[in-house]
């Protein structure tokens, strides 16, 4: 896993004991606010993701791997 410099919210994982090198996913996270005031009083609104989020992310992808052929999808 690699969390992106610069870009609060957003996480590569890199499935390195799979079958198909440089595979994986990416995950960002994103706040929505009702108007440019509600933003620019708010200081950091993206909170930090936690270890268990990360987890329900990758068994989320896993689980739609196809164990035949190491991809998502048929």
């Amino acid at each position: 896993m690699r969390l992106r410099p610069g870009e609060p919210g957003a996480c590569d994982y890199n499935w390195v004991s799979g079958p198909n090198k440089g595979y994986g996913f990416s995950s960002f996270q994103h706040t929505a606010f009702g108007s440019i005031q509600d933003r620019a009083s708010t200081p950091s609104a993206i909170e930090p993701i936690t270890v268990d989020e990360h987890r329900e992310s990758i068994r989320d992808f896993l689980g739609q791997i196809n164990s035949e052929t190491g991809y998502i999808g048929d």
